[in-house]
């Protein structure tokens, strides 16, 4: 798409919802990636990469993770040339993981809500999280980083709920210290711990 088909288009999406004003295209494209076509094939680019970035995002973890994987995207266009698309694409990846995070921090929680349930209802902690199903829990939460089922450990004072976290690797419900340095190159995971 040339610099003139862009506004063009801008300016028909502005046509189709006259409540909505949106700003016109700031600017110009800079003459030299302009003339020498190198702003066309770094769009061109770009916009194939999202497209792929889109329909991953759209999947269910983990197989949205799959995106994570795609940073030779970047490194392509870096390769390539190809400024704009090699500032822009490296923040995509971490979306998707960031929103595993979240799920995974959400079904850890349901899950040790579940288990506290359980607990009070028969004086005794499950011994699987197969246990808590159907009465407590639809299923058993996946995790999303493995799309296997959560971790639960049964300790001395009481349980761990985890999911193995964006490493994938089962580290045994360690959890990660809050002074731990940004340096720190131990592997954790994402825990839901209970204690008595």
């Amino acid at each position: 798409m040339s610099w003139a088909e862009l506004q063009a288009q801008a300016e028909s999406q502005e046509d189709r919802s006259p409540k909505v004003k949106h700003p016109p295209l700031a600017g110009h494209a800079n003459p030299v990636l302009w003339l020498s076509g190198f702003f066309e094939r770094d769009l061109n680019f770009y916009l194939g990469a999202m497209q792929t970035n889109i329909l991953l995002a759209a999947l269910a973890p983990p197989a949205s993770l799959v995106a994570t994987n795609l940073v030779n995207q970047s490194e392509n266009a870096w390769r390539r040339k190809f400024l704009y698309s090699g500032l822009l694409l490296p923040a995509i990846a971490g979306v998707t993981v960031r929103d595993a995070t979240t799920l995974a921090r959400i079904r850890v929680v349901q899950t040790a809500l579940a288990i506290e349930c359980y607990q009070i209802r028969h004086h005794r902690w499950p011994e699987t999280l197969a246990d808590l199903t159907p009465a407590l829990l639809s299923e058993v939460p996946t995790d999303p980083f493995t799309g296997e089922p959560l971790r639960y450990h049964r300790t001395d004072k009481g349980f761990i709920v985890y999911s193995v976290d964006r490493d994938g690797l089962d580290d045994g419900g360690i959890e990660k210290p809050l002074n731990a340095k940004s340096s720190d190159t131990t592997h954790y995971d994402l825990t839901f711990t209970v204690e008595r």
